[in-house]
């Protein structure tokens, strides 16, 4: 999370750059272990700054985690219609990348407009709810 966050600066460039790497991880493993795999590290975000809304990078987060549209590997449908409609994989990259960007301009407005609070204290109230968040005995 720190390397993120030296990357970038800004809230705007953080909910982009949790989106893209989301969107990476998608088009190889299932949006289930994409989820997995980063949510440890939207808590770290968050407590490096205090402009950042956890609740926001949740939701970039579950929004990204299961929209590959560049590639037929991101979802199982895309490789069934792969043969029969004799598309190539620069197909999915042509008209995908399209659909991406236009969905994160979309998932990143709707995110900042919907979740502007940010810092450790909406962590806290985020993380203390009778619900936990994230339970590693429930996902195995």
């Amino acid at each position: 999370a720190s390397s993120v966050l030296q990357l970038a600066s800004g809230k705007l460039t953080i909910f982009c750059m949790v989106y893209a790497v989301s969107v990476f991880l998608g088009a190889f493993v299932n949006n289930s272990a994409v989820v997995a795999i980063l949510a440890p590290m939207l808590e770290s975000i968050c407590d490096s700054d205090a402009t950042i809304s956890f609740e926001g990078l949740v939701w970039i987060l579950t929004l990204s985690s299961g929209t590959c549209f560049m590639t037929p590997l991101g979802y199982q449908t895309n490789l069934m219609v792969m043969p029969g409609g004799q598309h190539s994989f620069g197909d999915f990259v042509k008209f995908g990348a399209v659909n991406q960007l236009i969905h994160m301009v979309f998932s990143v407005a709707f995110v900042m407009a919907l979740c502007p609070e940010g810092g450790a204290a909406a962590v806290a109230s985020a993380t203390t709810t009778s619900m936990p968040l994230f339970e590693v005995s429930e996902m195995v």
